[in-house]
């Protein structure tokens, strides 16, 4: 997950329609609900995932875009 975060904050993805920049947030939250589980604090960790699932990107929700990924 680290590495996705450092991914999506590159500078490159700045302006870019797609993909980037406009996933930093998700995958930060998403780094912290493995924090929370790592550290033994699942309820909280389940919080964060329905709250996860309702954020935006471009086209839909989270829980919209994984939906369409069970789909394909």
């Amino acid at each position: 997950m680290d590495d996705l975060v450092f991914l999506y904050a590159h500078p490159n993805w700045k302006g870019t329609p797609y993909g980037g920049n406009a996933w930093l947030p998700i995958a930060r939250k998403v780094k912290e609900v493995y924090d929370l589980l790592d550290s033994g604090r699942e309820d909280e960790a389940n919080c964060l995932m329905s709250l996860i699932l309702e954020m935006s990107h471009n086209t839909g929700k989270v829980n919209e875009k994984l939906k369409n990924l069970d789909s394909c």
